[in-house]
């Protein structure tokens, strides 16, 4: 009878211990599963920083090329008309 009480006590404490494992188990899917869904937030926000810098870059650089545009169209007029002084000082002469 002893030896009886005895298996059956195991049999008992192998099932909780089995079903311990199973609740584990189920608590590790979970974390993992809350651990990737952080991830992939932190992920999002970081690419949508980037994004919001990369179009900030591109509307300087578009600024910065418009000012080149018209720096050197003035340049190129102040050339000219440099040019067209210096060949009317050289017919004076």
């Amino acid at each position: 009878a002893r030896l009886q009480e005895m298996v059956e006590q195991l049999e008992h404490d192998k099932v909780s211990s089995i079903q311990r494992e199973i609740r584990m188990r189920e608590i590790l899917k979970s974390l993992e599963s809350e651990r990737l869904l952080w991830m992939k937030k932190e992920v999002s926000a970081e690419i949508e920083d980037l994004n919001s810098q990369i179009e900030a870059t591109c509307a300087l650089v578009g600024k910065l090329m418009t000012e080149n545009a018209e720096l050197v169209e003035k340049v190129v007029k102040e050339a000219m008309t440099h040019d067209s002084r210096l060949k009317t000082v050289k017919r004076c002469r």
